[in-house]
Formats: C-alpha cells, sequence, structure tokens
C-alpha cells in the first residue's frame, strides 16, 4: 500500500474503486447506543 500511495495519487485511485471505504455516522452512532441490545445479540469480532 505504502508503494501505491508513493506511485498514484488519490484521484487516480479514486476511479478505481466505487467505494474505498465506510464510516458510521452521527445519527448512526446515536441509534447504536440507544439500542444495545440489538449489537450485543451478534458475534463479537476477535481481533
Amino acid at each position: 500500500m505504502k508503494l501505491a500511495k508513493q506511485e498514484l495519487s488519490e484521484d487516480q485511485l479514486a476511479s478505481q474503486f466505487p467505494l474505498r471505504g465506510y464510516r458510521i455516522t452521527p445519527a448512526g452512532e446515536a441509534i447504536l447506543a440507544k439500542y444495545p441490545e440489538v449489537v450485543d445479540r451478534h458475534p463479537k469480532k476477535k481481533y
């Protein structure tokens, strides 16, 4: 990845990927905080 960042600009990379990442919105954070039991029902990833 380091090499790609050195050789390609952000604009060049952007045209190659329809979605480069995602982030939870403040509204999404509020919903998760309001209903933690929904999150707790799902298995947690172990890193």
